[in-house]
């Protein structure tokens, strides 16, 4: 049976325990294990930060979490209106050289595709929508 739940809320960051409560209550009714609830809470706050941070320019927007239980699936988009933006189509981090000049950022989409089964970007009405997606019954649990 389908499982639709959603939250949507100012793009600020005093907001994020309350997505990310959201999603893992979300989560942990449909039977999902603590280490894989803890990786939905981090690749969600790391797309919210983000968010935040660069998807307004001067405003406060709105963000959208939408959570969906089907076939042992959990599939959380993440959805805003600010600036057209996939982080998908960055290219990952050059660890070595931002180490060597002292460069932080940029890693979150680098766990985030570590620590999903999958992970798709689309824009559509004018929205970033960022699909973020766990199998419950996953034989290894990812973790960093």
């Amino acid at each position: 049976m389908k499982k639709i739940s959603n939250i949507e809320l100012p793009a600020r960051l005093d907001q994020i325990y309350q997505f990310m409560d959201f999603a893992v209550s979300f989560a942990s009714q449909q039977g999902f294990s603590d280490e894989i609830m803890k990786n939905i809470e981090l690749c969600l706050e790391e797309t919210l930060v983000n968010i935040f941070s660069y998807a307004y320019e001067n405003t406060v927007g709105k963000v959208d979490v939408e959570c969906v239980f089907e076939d042992g699936k959990l599939i959380i988009n993440v959805m805003d209106s600010g600036a057209p933006f996939n982080p998908i189509a960055v290219d990952s981090p050059d660890v070595h050289t931002n180490m060597a000049n002292n460069r932080i950022g940029g890693y979150g989409i680098v766990l985030i595709k570590k620590l999903t089964d999958e992970v798709q970007y689309a824009r559509e009405n004018d929205k970033n929508i960022l699909t973020l997606m766990f199998v419950k019954h996953n034989d290894s649990v990812k973790d960093i």
